[in-house]
């Protein structure tokens, strides 16, 4: 079994759920490698990010390249792009509409355009994917003001 993450906002009740999903785990013969198991830590890397308890942010060893990523002459390098951008995207305000003009690139019955939208576009993302943009958890304490980004873009 791989990538399962418990957490919890203080340290006995995360004993409780670890044990609980351990007891699970047990009694539908799933076992784990104690080797890849960590417990009990304040950050951990986690299916491309660190969680830290303030914070969330992007893994800096995932982001080494982004700024040398050529930019792409074909609709296969575009979308390998855009996968590793679609992956991060949460991070981004306003992605979507950032990215708009690269993903209608990627329609098949669009011919290949690439200009200075584009260009604009892919520049914009790689310097927002390198300002090293978090994402911070809420403090359940005090109010906050939730926004969504559901465009049609």
């Amino acid at each position: 079994m791989d990538d399962t993450l418990i957490f919890s906002d203080n340290l006995d009740d995360l004993r409780r759920k670890t044990n609980r999903v351990l007891n699970i785990l047990q009694d539908n013969d799933l076992f784990l490698k104690p080797e890849k198991c960590v417990f009990e830590v304040q950050e951990v890397k986690f299916l491309g990010m660190i969680i830290c308890p303030d914070n969330i942010h992007m893994d800096p060893v995932k982001l080494a390249g982004i700024q040398q990523w050529p930019e792409p002459h074909t609709v296969k390098q575009l979308h390998s792009f855009l996968g590793f951008c679609n992956f991060y995207r949460r991070f981004i305000p306003n992605y979507s509409s950032i990215a708009y003009s690269l993903n209608e690139l990627t329609h098949t019955n669009k011919p290949w355009k690439w200009n200075e939208l584009q260009a604009n576009a892919f520049a914009t993302l790689k310097n927002l994917f390198s300002s090293q943009l978090v994402l911070l958890i809420p403090n359940k304490t005090k109010p906050f003001i939730l926004e969504t980004d559901a465009s049609k873009c």
